[in-house]
């Protein structure tokens, strides 16, 4: 019997099956290796574990073996990757081992070498021995035999390579030899001197000397004694490649029987490139990638499941979905005692990992509906009926959360919606909606299947092609036009969300309160809370917050077009007048209608008439439809206004982002250094102050711990920064970190930077984590006017930032550049509208002043009005530089807001004339944790790997360096 891979029997037993036939008796050396050339990828990977494979097949036969695993650190460096820097030129052709590593910490071979072993370990591959080329083969002269039988022999192996087409020129030699630069050059004929065991004057016993690949392998065979290595088909097995000629060099120079040829491997290579997976050139996934977006067992599995003759593709995308269902689905045959076409396969790859028996596909789509936490998932998973151990279910919801972070494709991924903006939809979109909704909330089964043949009824019955209904789903659910199987998804959501079960409580409904707009859409939301879909009664103009006086943009809509468009924020402003328009007009038609309705009311008489009743009738049909009219108006009207930028300054320049802002001056001197500099994570790594890794596996990616040294260094940096703060005006503040979402509309951070902030408990709680203290400390002063007098008010707010870097994905990745969580010092000011230009001057001044006083190389930037952003009239960034990528990169801004965030929030003073009027807000960064750590770390490094700490936190610190 052949399986749908064309095996007939497992690949291990038919190896094992080969090997016993050729070695019947004794022990069995097994080899592999590898040259620690740069970082390794899962490609490498296969060779290692197919010796281990072949091992344990044989142990599994009763067999002694022994596994030697090669690290050829003496193979010479052939080229500069584009990942080193440039220095790595000077050691073209010098021993791996010998130049040092690009962290500081030992050679160039072992800092690759290291990760790989760590890797080997968690993948559970242990060779029972590991063999350095230079320190175990060359430079204790076990391999000085064969480097003279080579010599004795050059006729032969000359002859030998021309059989196979090989042309050599006439001085031409197999042995190479280290230069006093450490350079390896070839060896001329003649030079070799048998007594002093010399060649080119170079001693070949104690590391001087090696032999080239093609006759390398075949004496490391015979020193080591390997009977059995697999190896690369398409690197050694081409006809007249390294392994032909090895097994002819084995005969006619070494004198022995070369070694068999067993699990010989294709390439792996990843999914739509043609070529093999290359560190060099960057079309790879590294061992440590890979195993924090699946489980070590799994890795092994799709190694070995094929047989090793074949080429693999490593899809980390959709593909990897379908490979945790088949492992899962072979896992269930082999623990209920079931035949399975891979089950020894996985008996080989299984080493423990735990994983829970849901598909794949459904447990991303209720990890997202579940926001991450694992109780809710659990609780979900429950309830669509599968049953799942705790610790399986942690286990595996760290690889979905790492892959949905790195690798998912975008219509996999998701996040369930509270409210939108605005999402409109054809009326038959919008039936099909609400008839969907019933039949969810009349107690619709939790069979995916069941609600998914219920959606095509639906669609059928309503005229809808598959595209708009599925389309109608998920722009209500997810804010976006695709999603996961919608059967699957809608059993997973909670329905206490789905549908309003609580008094005085609004929850999203699927369905609900529809408002008819205009052009036969639906504008999807609700006055009173701002949300989708709820039992709020209606309000028609309970929405009370000033955006831009409308008064305003009705006398300069030019202006605000302009506005707009300096920004690149995209708003109708032609629309937005004529709904202006059209509510005053409809607010004056309602105030009619209900004055006829009470004066109707009021007439004198006992008994009203026929045709009074008639006209009462006429008029409350009239009012309901006017107040329907005004309410759709409104919504409209209220979500276009909230768009509304605040206008730019004429100063600011015209450009579309950042690559148009404009240098306005710089200070102090970049550094030179004598030394290729480190950035600042190769230096956090090797001083223990940074560690990503770790937190990788507790938090995901794009978190970090600071540690040790580093931990007193941000202290000093609060410390010295809050002190500067204090005695100009500052007072400080440790503000909440979770806030309202009204804090974030008032502040400009809703609607347009919605999809960064990190949504805690929706529906309950209804609370955000802030990005910055920016938006409580605007709060501070909400709807309590400040007397002129008091103005400006400052604070300096210190807090803990939280951002999501949903559109980031592939961006500042290495380090602590773009993190989720970092700690910042904030400066923010209450002024008066005369002098906010002064005070946004002085904000900027403060931040100067604090990177002079660190000595910080920077750069002033005037903000371009196309990376300004909806809030600011005019925005300042200090620029600092950074070594490592040869650039300034954003530091700190500061901002004026002019009265955009006071209309929202209602901010205002009292003034001499005893009037209320809205102030100003300006905010400005002191200090933000991370890049202010990587710009001392990187501009203050020293040759020797450690750090500076800046004069002024020296005091602090209690130290002058780290490290």
């Amino acid at each position: 019997m052949t399986n749908d891979l064309g095996q007939s029997q497992f690949w291990i037993d038919r190896e094992v099956e080969k090997i016993i036939g050729e070695f019947p008796e004794g022990e069995i050396v097994v080899s592999s290796g590898i040259s620690p050339s740069a970082h390794y990828h899962i490609g490498h990977f296969r060779e290692i574990l197919t010796a281990d494979a072949l091992t344990w097949g044989l142990r599994q036969a009763g067999r002694e073996v022994v596994h030697k695993h090669v690290v050829d650190n003496m193979d010479p460096m052939r080229e500069r990757y584009d990942f080193l820097p440039e220095e790595y030129g000077n050691y073209i052709n010098w021993p791996i081992c010998l130049i040092p590593s690009p962290d500081g910490s030992g050679s160039y071979a072992d800092y690759f070498y290291d990760s790989f072993q760590k890797n080997i370990q968690a993948m559970q591959i242990a060779p029972d021995t590991v063999i350095k080329s230079y320190e175990d083969l060359y430079q204790n002269g076990l391999m000085a035999p064969q480097i003279e039988k080579v010599l004795e022999n050059l006729g032969t192996i000359k002859s030998i390579l021309a059989s196979f087409d090989r042309e050599l020129p006439q001085d031409w030699t197999p042995v190479q030899v280290k230069g006093e630069d450490n350079r390896f050059v070839n060896a001329r004929p003649g030079t070799w001197d048998r007594q002093e065991q010399t060649i080119e004057g170079v001693s070949y016993v104690d590391g001087g000397a090696k032999l080239n690949w093609r006759l390398d392998w075949p004496a490391r065979w015979q020193v080591l004694g390997v009977q059995v290595e697999p190896y690369s088909i398409q690197e050694h097995g081409a006809a007249g490649g390294s392994y032909d000629t090895g097994v002819a060099f084995s005969r006619q120079v070494f004198g022995f029987e070369p070694m068999l040829p067993a699990g010989r491997y294709g390439d792996i290579h990843m999914r739509g490139d043609t070529k093999k997976m290359s560190a060099s050139k960057g079309n790879h996934i590294t061992p440590g990638r890979a195993l924090t977006i699946m489980p070590p067992s799994l890795l092994r599995y799709f190694i070995v499941r094929s047989r090793p003759d074949k080429q693999l593709e490593f899809d980390p995308g959709e593909k990897l979905m379908a490979l945790y269902d088949e492992y899962k689905e072979v896992q269930a045959a082999v623990q209920r005692g079931d035949d399975h076409q891979f089950q020894d396969a996985y008996r080989f790859a299984d080493i423990g990992d735990s994983l829970t028996d849901v598909p794949f596909n459904h447990l991303v789509s209720v990890y997202q509906a579940g926001r991450g936490e694992l109780s809710r998932v659990r609780e979900l998973l429950e309830g669509t009926g599968y049953q799942v151990d705790r610790q399986a279910l942690e286990s595996e919801l760290y690889y979905v959360a790492n892959w949905l972070e790195t690798q998912a494709p975008g219509h996999l991924r998701f996040e369930l919606q509270d409210e939108l903006p605005e999402v409109k939809l054809g009326s038959n979109q919008v039936v099909f909606l609400a008839n969907l909704a019933r039949f969810m909330e009349e107690g619709a089964t939790g069979d995916p299947e069941t609600i998914h043949a219920r959606i095509h009824e639906l669609k059928d019955a309503h005229n809808l092609s598959a595209r708009d209904a599925f389309q109608a789903i998920y722009l209500v659910l997810l804010g976006q036009t695709s999603g996961p199987k919608a059967g699957w998804y809608l059993t997973t959501i909670d329905r206490d969300w789905l549908f309003w079960k609580h008094n005085n409580s609004c929850r999203p409904f699927l369905g609900a309160s529809l408002r008819w707009s205009y052009a036969d859409s639906i504008t999807f939301s609700c006055l009173a809370c701002r949300r989708l879909f709820c039992f709020c009664p209606p309000y028609p103009i309970l929405y009370t917050r000033v955006m831009l006086d409308i008064g305003f943009i009705r006398d300069n809509p030019d202006t605000i077009k302009d506005g707009a468009r300096k920004k690149h924020i995209d708003v109708d402003i032609d629309r937005l007048l004529e709904l202006d328009a059209r509510r005053r007009s409809l607010k004056q038609e309602v105030d009619d209608l209900r004055g006829q309705r009470n004066q109707l009311s009021r007439s004198p008489g006992g008994q009203p008439s026929q045709n009074e009743i008639d006209q009462a009738k006429h008029l409350k049909a009239q009012l309901s439809g006017k107040e329907t009219q005004l309410e759709e108006v409104e919504t409209e009207y209220h979500q276009l206004m909230l768009g509304v930028p605040n206008p730019p300054d004429a100063s600011v320049p015209e450009g579309t982002d950042e690559a148009d802002n404009h240098v306005l001056r710089s200070w102090g001197d970049v550094p030179e250094f004598d030394f290729t500099p480190r950035d600042h994570l190769q230096l956090g790594e090797a001083l223990d102050v940074i560690d990503v890794e770790t937190a990788a596996e507790t938090s995901g990616a794009r978190f970090f711990y600071l540690k040790n040294q580093a931990v007193w260094l941000e202290f000093a940096l609060i410390q010295w920064i809050l002190g500067k703060l204090t005695g100009n005006g500052f007072s400080p503040v440790i503000p909440p970190q979770l806030v309202r979402g009204q804090m974030m509309e008032a502040t400009g951070f809703f609607p347009a930077d919605a999809n960064e902030i990190y949504h805690v408990n929706p529906g309950d709680d209804d609370l955000y984590l802030i990005g910055t203290s920016e938006v409580p400390l605007a709060g501070m002063h909400m709807f309590e006017p400040v007397n002129a007098e008091q103005l400006p008010r400052r604070y300096a707010g210190f807090s803990s930032c939280f951002r999501r870097e949903a559109g980031s994905y592939g961006q500042d990745t290495r380090g602590v550049m773009r993190v989720h969580q970092f700690d910042k010092l904030e400066m923010f000011s209450f002024t008066h509208p005369d002098n906010s230009w002064e005070e946004h001057e002085f904000l900027l001044s403060i931040e100067e002043d604090i990177l002079r006083g660190l000595k910080l190389p920077y750069q002033v930037v005037d903000i371009c009005g196309g990376d300004l952003g909806p809030a600011a009239a005019k925005k300042y960034d200090c620029e600092v530089w950074v070594p490592t990528q040869g650039q300034y990169r954003e530091l700190t801004s500061c901002s004026n807001t002019t009265d955009f965030q006071a209309r929202r929030g209602g901010i205002k003073y009292t003034g001499q004339d005893g009037q209320s009027h809205f102030a100003h807000t300006l905010n400005g960064t002191a200090m933000a944790s991370t890049r202010t750590l990587i710009a001392i770390m990187e501009n203050y490094q020293t040759r020797e790997g450690r750090v500076q700490i800046p004069e002024v936190l020296q005091p602090y610190v209690g130290a002058e360096t780290i490290g």
